[in-house]
């Protein structure tokens, strides 16, 4: 499995033209080894770490925090040869409550800007520990507060009932912990999304190590064996940000067994993990972000990027992409996705 943060990609390859090493090196240029002795010390160093496979659902649950703008897309991790897929139920209510941190956001920005209708809706949401959401209901009825509609009915459409009074079990938990963020400096509202999220999460499976575009057979990884993952060093480093932020705890493990984890606090223990681009030679040569791209399209791809690879910024065109972003991301919630921005949308342009 490897795994590069968005980030981190300074430029973009074109389909079906041939490719210079200008294009290549462009797209992955940034970092330098701590390793003065590298002979090439321009670029981040490839690591070969190990994860349990519940920090890799963490992993993925991130990435779907991410798709749905709740945290900067530049964190946005980009995996290969990893598929996993979403359970329904859990799926349908990590939405709930992304809508629900989305739809505050948005309301508390247009109230801050002076739009009545939103300070309204605040106003009736600040009574939902006390009322039971009365207020809110009440508003709701009169149907013609477009911030207390995306507030009650979040991620359904036309909810009656349960559906309700579950959308106001969520707007609430939301709202509590935003406020407590505000006040306190805590970061309870990422970590909230954050356990949606990596609830939301399902099966994992590895494409085979010669798959290296992801369109044939997968299989079910071990619920207790870890996984082999490369990432570049800065993403090593900034795993406790991560936990910092989101509250997820990733734990990038020396070896496939072992206590031993890598840690910012010793670059030089992490450095024994980095991947040798020559192998048995002496010493490590250190294999770059930028090498092991170059390596790829030139003997895996013959020079250009084949259409297999097409995809664009715009998430509703992902049923055109190409069949290796589409296999990897078979379960990819392109209709959950729509909704919340349609939602927010809808909100970022009324009164």
């Amino acid at each position: 499995m490897g795994a590069v943060a968005t980030g981190l990609l300074r430029s973009e390859l074109e389909a079906g033209v041939p490719l210079s090493f200008a294009d290549i090196y462009n797209v992955l240029p940034l970092g330098i080894s701590p390793d003065s002795s590298q002979a090439l010390p321009v670029g981040y160093p490839l690591i070969s770490t190990y994860l349990d496979p519940a920090d890799v659902k963490k992993v993925c649950a991130l990435q779907l925090v991410v798709q749905t703008n709740l945290a900067s897309p530049d964190f946005y991790l980009n995996l290969s040869g990893l598929r996993y897929t979403l359970k329904a139920t859990e799926s349908y209510v990590y939405f709930k409550y992304a809508t629900a941190a989305g739809v505050l956001q948005v309301t508390g920005q247009k109230a801050a800007a002076g739009s009545t209708p939103a300070l309204q809706a605040l106003g009736a949401l600040s009574s939902l520990a006390t009322d039971g959401g009365a207020a809110l209901l009440a508003a709701y009825g009169a149907h013609d507060n477009p911030y207390v509609i995306a507030m009650v009915e979040l991620n359904d459409v036309n909810p009656v009932g349960g559906q309700i009074a579950d959308n106001l079990g969520a707007l609430g938990e939301v709202a509590a912990a935003a406020a407590a963020d505000r006040t306190g400096g805590t970061t309870l509202l990422s970590a909230l999304i954050v356990s949606k999220a990596v609830a939301a999460i399902d099966t994992l499976a590895g494409f085979a190590p010669d798959d290296g575009a992801n369109l044939g057979m997968t299989t079910d990884l071990s619920d207790t064996a870890r996984v082999r993952v490369a990432v570049d060093l800065f993403a090593v480093l900034l795993l406790g940000a991560v936990q910092a932020q989101f509250g997820a705890a990733i734990a990038p493990y020396k070896s496939a067994i072992g206590p031993d984890v890598l840690s910012g606090d010793d670059i030089a223990s992490i450095l024994e993990n980095r991947i040798d681009a020559a192998p048995g030679s002496d010493g490590v040569q250190e294999l770059k972000e930028w090498m092991a791209l170059l390596a790829y399209v030139r003997s895996g791809l013959g020079g250009a990027i084949t259409s297999a690879y097409l995809s664009t910024s715009n998430f509703a065109q992902f049923g055109s992409f190409g069949a290796a972003v589409r296999t990897r991301n078979a379960s990819y919630p392109v209709g959950n996705i729509g909704q919340l921005l349609g939602t927010l949308g809808g909100l970022q342009s009324a009164q």
